[in-house]
């Protein structure tokens, strides 16, 4: 899936090892889907309605380049960082509040 050694390393070590190990099979196909999806796909580019693109403050950089590309790509395209979130896992009360405010709540 294109990621560092080390990474692979680290997560091989880390409390979701086995629950990634349950789910591997899937990993081939997602690996395949996501990298022959373009960005934005057609699909993606004709999404006339906001659209807020999120992400952690510290996670992969790979995926803060496909953060930052997707929401500059989109017609109506905005990036929103949860800074509270790090190593890509997702910071529930810092994401509700992002979400509440794009929402306008």
């Amino acid at each position: 899936m294109g990621l560092p050694d080390e990474v692979i390393e680290q997560i091989r070590h880390a409390p979701m090892w086995p629950a990634l190990v349950a789910v591997a099979q899937s990993t081939v196909y997602d690996g395949t889907i996501t990298a022959e999806t373009p960005v934005p796909s057609p699909v993606m580019a004709a999404v006339s309605m906001p659209v807020t693109v999120l992400r952690g403050g510290r996670t992969w950089p790979f995926l803060v380049t496909a953060t930052d590309r997707l929401a500059e790509l989109l017609p109506t395209g905005r990036l929103v960082v949860v800074p509270e979130s790090e190593d890509h896992a997702l910071h529930p009360a810092g994401t509700a509040r992002e979400v509440a405010a794009a929402l306008g709540a």
